[in-house]
């Protein structure tokens, strides 16, 4: 990964970014992108869970390229990967766009249903963890949820690759 690389994003990992702080260092270093459903979702959640990270979705929104999705782009997705049809709204339509883009891209989604799409996509090897974009760009930080590590990412993949999920 290098400095300006297009990387779309999840809900999931904006949220992360923010409760690490590092969600300025990854906006100043690679040109993040998603999607309108993670939008939403970012600015929506039980608010009362200890663990909730509030995160302002119009902030977010004018902070990044934000996409809006067509029926046409979704039923793209369904014709190439009909297992698709059961991601939430936000993954659903983050790879609905990746199937739209021609350019290089990442794509960063801890969400095991969402790799599974990419690597029926033929996309396993564009998918990459929040924790290895943090480094990448010089943001040391620790604290990481197991599932935005280089290592729980790494391992969830060859799992893939063989077969065993």
């Amino acid at each position: 990964m290098k400095k300006g690389d297009r990387v779309l994003i999840d809900t999931m990992v904006i949220i992360e970014a923010h409760r690490i702080s590092c969600w300025n260092g990854l906006r100043a270093f690679y040109s993040l992108e998603t999607v309108e459903p993670c939008i939403i979702e970012c600015a929506t959640g039980d608010r009362r869970r200890k663990e909730y990270v509030p995160v302002d979705g119009e902030k977010v929104r004018a902070e990044i390229c934000v996409h809006t999705i067509t029926e046409a782009m979704r039923i793209a997705l369904l014709v190439r990967d009909p297992k698709s049809a059961r991601l939430d709204p936000g993954e659903r339509d983050l790879l609905a766009f990746a199937l739209s883009l021609e350019a290089a891209w990442l794509l960063c989604d801890p969400d095991k249903a969402a790799i599974l799409s990419a690597h029926r996509l033929d996309y396993l090897d564009r998918v990459v963890a929040l924790e290895e974009m943090a480094l990448a760009a010089g943001l040391r930080k620790e604290g990481y949820a197991m599932n935005h590590t280089k290592r729980w990412l790494g391992e969830f993949k060859t799992k893939v690759q063989l077969g065993m999920v």
